[in-house]
């Protein structure tokens, strides 16, 4: 994992906790500070486009994604 591997190069491992895991069966129980998200794209046309729209994130909608209670 390259984000561990940098953690460890500026010296801030100890106070990350990595987590690999499906966000959705996760954040029921998650409480955390920062929850950093690498989401599924939209395919490789969303360098096309001339605004790429959480909306277009696939294979679920971002607005669904990044909205959570």
């Amino acid at each position: 994992m390259i984000a561990k591997n940098n953690a460890l190069i500026y010296g801030v491992a100890d106070k990350i906790e990595f987590i690999c895991s499906d966000f959705f069966k996760l954040v029921p129980r998650l409480k955390a500070d920062l929850v950093y998200l690498s989401p599924p794209w939209g395919g490789v046309q969303y360098s096309e486009k001339p605004i790429y729209e959480l909306s277009d994130i696939q294979p679920i909608d971002g607005f669904v994604s990044f909205t959570f209670n």
